[in-house]
């Protein structure tokens, strides 16, 4: 079971856009906590990714008042929380070949609602992985450039970007 280069280069570019996207979010709550930053990075460091996602919300509903804003920052973290999805699909699962067809699979067992053990080897394509890392480099892009647009980020605090393809 052998893995390509381009499988694994693009699953530490998912892994890195993640991170990145993550901490945009971080830095989110450190900012709509307060001036002492270190409160708001202490509490986010606590919270699974979707704990986290509901957190920021959360601060960011009850202290931003414009409606609008708030759709839109809504819709970003809802992206977001997709795209851990994704990520997860990849990062959860064994990788391998189908021996009959030669294509790369996506290998993950679980157990069903009846108990019994289900397997399902999806095929994962370069595009589709490529795509992914697309997708979460943009929402982490999105995520920088509506906090400077509203104000909360400073240019000079975020000069941090996500690795592109």
């Amino acid at each position: 079971m052998s893995v390509s280069d381009h499988v694994l280069k693009s699953l530490g570019k998912i892994a890195v856009n993640f991170q990145f996207m993550e901490t945009i979010l971080v830095a989110y709550i450190s900012e709509l906590i307060g001036p002492d930053h270190t409160v708001g990075q202490i509490v986010a460091t606590q919270l699974p990714f979707g704990r986290l996602c509901i957190v920021v919300k959360a601060l960011f509903d009850y202290k931003i008042t414009d409606v609008e804003a708030r759709e839109r920052f809504a819709a970003l973290v809802a992206q977001a929380g997709e795209l851990e999805e994704r990520r997860n699909q990849y990062f959860h699962s064994a990788w391998g070949s189908d021996h009959e067809t030669g294509t790369r699979v996506r290998i993950k067992a679980k157990v069903g609602r009846r108990n019994e053990l289900a397997v399902s080897m999806p095929e994962v394509t370069d595009e589709e992985l490529d795509q992914v890392n697309q997708q979460l480099r943009e929402c982490a892009i999105g995520l920088t450039s509506f906090g400077r647009q509203i104000g909360l980020f400073r240019t000079e605090q975020c000069r941090l970007t996500p690795r592109s393809s």
